[in-house]
């Protein structure tokens, strides 16, 4: 697995004097989740048939590059464990929820673009592979033998098939509009690539797409949470300290803010 490197960036461009600051990222807790400080929420209590989500009135332009990176903990319990978390896109700012348990708090959203990290196995319909997944489905759609699945699943890296083992797992998620291309890192390990008009296909040519993260149990739980490092377009948004993969510079972090 490639090394990590970390870095208080906060203090990082204090010392820079780098101190934009003409936006704000705004919250929306829903169901379950309950806000944990510093921009960080607990999805689901280990408890069974929670659900909850987190959304942000911040409006999304894919005409435009964008890099989101934040961490998720998928609890401690491997087997009896359930039922993981999406990073949802969608039309509206709205708080909602879809169907919990297998469908993870997203099923059910419709005109969405859903980033899935699910961690048990539901066959049937849901087609899951055995081990903990990724996938990049749309319009709240979790099946992946459907036509709505449009990337994965596959397992979260090349090493790893158990997620729930009370690691902050670090994800990067990068758009970028001139290639049409949709990235998915895992641990600073690229696993998923979309090469698709999504801004026409998926959202209709709307300008304003708006985010949030959702996640479930089911007959089984676990502990659901996340923590945003970073967004690229909210200039003052840097709460946690930044991972910086291999590959990755000072420079590049830089040039996104």
């Amino acid at each position: 697995m490639k090394n990590n490197i970390y870095i208080s960036l906060i203090g990082f461009f204090f010392i820079l004097g780098i101190t934009k600051s003409h936006s704000q990222l705004n919250a929306n807790t829903i169901g379950d989740a309950v806000s944990l400080g510093g921009n960080c929420y607990r999805i689901t209590e280990d408890i069974l048939w929670q659900a909850g989500g987190v959304w942000y009135d911040n409006p999304i332009d894919f005409a435009n590059d964008f890099t989101i990176y934040y961490k998720n903990n998928f609890g401690t319990k491997d087997t009896d464990g359930a039922d993981g978390m999406a990073l949802v896109f969608k039309m509206t700012s709205s708080a909602v929820i879809g169907a919990s348990g297998a469908g993870i708090g997203y099923e059910g959203i419709a005109n969405s673009l859903v980033v899935e990290f699910d961690t048990y196995q539901n066959t049937g319909v849901y087609s899951d592979p055995w081990h903990d997944h990724i996938a990049i489905l749309e319009n709240g759609i979790a099946h992946h033998s459907s036509g709505s699945n449009l990337a994965g699943p596959v397992q979260p890296t090349s090493t790893l098939t158990d997620i729930e083992d009370g690691v902050d797992h670090n994800v990067k998620i990068v758009w970028t509009a001139a290639t049409q291309t949709f990235e998915v890192f895992f641990d600073c390990e690229l696993r998923l690539t979309l090469t698709q008009d999504i801004k026409n296909t998926i959202f209709g040519g709307d300008s304003s797409v708006f985010f949030g993260f959702v996640g479930s149990t089911g007959g089984l739980s676990n502990l659901h949470q996340v923590c945003f490092n970073r967004i690229s377009f909210i200039d003052n948004l840097v709460l946690q300290d930044q991972t910086i993969c291999e590959g990755e510079s000072r420079l590049n972090i830089l040039e996104s803010f």
